[in-house]
Order: C-alpha cells, then sequence, then structure tokens
C-alpha cells in the first residue's frame, strides 16, 4: 500500500480512518497514543477525531516535515 500524504507548508500531513467498535475507541486511542510517543521523533503531532459519520471510527491525522516522508 503506498503512503498518502499532502505537503502543506513544509509539513507532511497523514489521514487515516479505522473503522472501529465505539466501545472500543478507549484501546485503540490508546495505541495510537503509544505509537505517537514511539515515533516522536519523526512527528510533530498526532491529532485523533471520533467520529459516528458513516459509521463507528476513528480519524486519525499525523504530521511531520516533508523531509521525513521516507521515514515515516
Amino acid at each position: 500500500m503506498e503512503t498518502a500524504y499532502t505537503i502543506i507548508g513544509g509539513r507532511a500531513w497523514y489521514c487515516i480512518s479505522i473503522f472501529y467498535a465505539r466501545k472500543a475507541w478507549l484501546d485503540l486511542t490508546v495505541e495510537i497514543t503509544s505509537f505517537y510517543y514511539a515515533n516522536e521523533s519523526l512527528l510533530d503531532c498526532c491529532l485523533i477525531y471520533l467520529s459516528e459519520e458513516r459509521g463507528e471510527h476513528i480519524r486519525i491525522t499525523f504530521s511531520s516535515k516533508a523531509d521525513n516522508i521516507n521515514m515515516v
């Protein structure tokens, strides 16, 4: 699978949607947060959105410096 990203202002933004049952959102959020902290040297920020639009899912947006695209 090819990584999809958008570059805005020298930052690469990666957006992911994971369809996941609402009752387990807390568990998945903990895993996402752990991933972010384990890769904090490569990532600038992590935004997590909880949504029920078109089904229960979590939207995750990460950003990194555009120079780190190949490492991410």
